[in-house]
């Protein structure tokens, strides 16, 4: 539907119109917790993909419309080519900032966890209180179990802490959106870039 009618309106607002959908659902997969049920999980990716179209079709039509007819044709792929080669490059980013977070978190939360901490035994009576422990559990098991929880909470927290980060840059793609020329002619047929 978009990529029928987009020639009808400015490319540069339909991109600020993803650009907006893109960070609501990057703020919302930032807030996920132990708690987090399906439905936190999938509507930002829901909402994500809807931002998506309004972010690559308007973008094809302001890198293409200046175009030859003639190179078109090739300007498509390299466009494409770009597109295709920047996901690679964001999913390795985000990868490897998940596991580097992963370790710094869970290493951080570790360390507090010994039989002088207040707070971790507290933790523990509470599983005793709610039955996740036995009576019979010694300090040392029940830390132990303590520390296996933590690596779960240690991800949540680099999952929320790369999603921020990649708030971040799609707040500093406003700017580029702001800079960029109004293409002279958006009627033109770039059906194939996207």
């Amino acid at each position: 539907i978009l990529g029928k009618f987009s020639s009808r309106f400015d490319p540069r607002r339909l991109t600020l119109i993803g650009l907006t959908t893109m960070c609501i659902s990057l703020w919302t997969n930032a807030q996920l917790t132990q708690q987090s049920g399906t439905l936190m999980l999938i509507a930002p990716l829901f909402i994500r993909a809807l931002g998506m179209g309004f972010i690559f079709i308007p973008l094809s039509m302001i890198a293409l419309s200046q175009m030859p007819p003639e190179r078109r044709g090739s300007a498509t792929g390299l466009f494409n080519l770009t597109r295709e080669l920047g996901g690679s490059i964001g999913t390795a980013w985000m990868s490897s900032s998940l596991n580097n977070h992963t370790k710094i978190y869970a290493n951080n939360m570790r360390a507090h966890i010994t039989e002088f901490d207040s707070p971790a035994l507290e933790q523990l009576q509470i599983f005793k209180g709610v039955g996740f422990l036995n009576n019979t559990t010694s300090t040392t098991q029940g830390l132990g179990i303590l520390q296996q929880k933590v690596g779960t909470q240690a991800l949540i927290r680099a999952f929320n802490n790369s999603f921020f980060e990649l708030l971040i840059l799609f707040l500093f793609a406003y700017i580029v959106v702001f800079l960029m020329k109004k293409p002279s002619n958006t009627s033109g047929d770039v059906s194939g870039a996207h």
